[in-house]
């Protein structure tokens, strides 16, 4: 993959795609330092440890995923 950023359109449009841009785009995310970071920031602000932080970024990838696949998402 290349290192330029994804926009959001091609984000959105991957991960309603096939299997592979689907996994391409979820791991585009999961690997996301600043998106990493801000969560992480923010679960140790409200008490909690880096492995509560790494368990909610990866639940709010699938919640958002299926409400993308499922068009709940605009």
């Amino acid at each position: 993959m290349s290192s330029k950023p994804l926009s959001d359109e091609v984000l959105l449009s991957m991960l309603n795609g096939n299997g592979e841009d689907q996994k391409k785009a979820l791991e585009v995310l999961y690997k996301d330092i600043l998106l990493r970071k801000k969560i992480l920031e923010h679960i140790r602000r409200k008490g909690g440890s880096v492995e509560d932080g790494k368990d909610v970024l990866h639940e709010t990838l699938i919640i958002f995923h299926n409400n993308i696949r499922n068009g709940q998402y605009r």
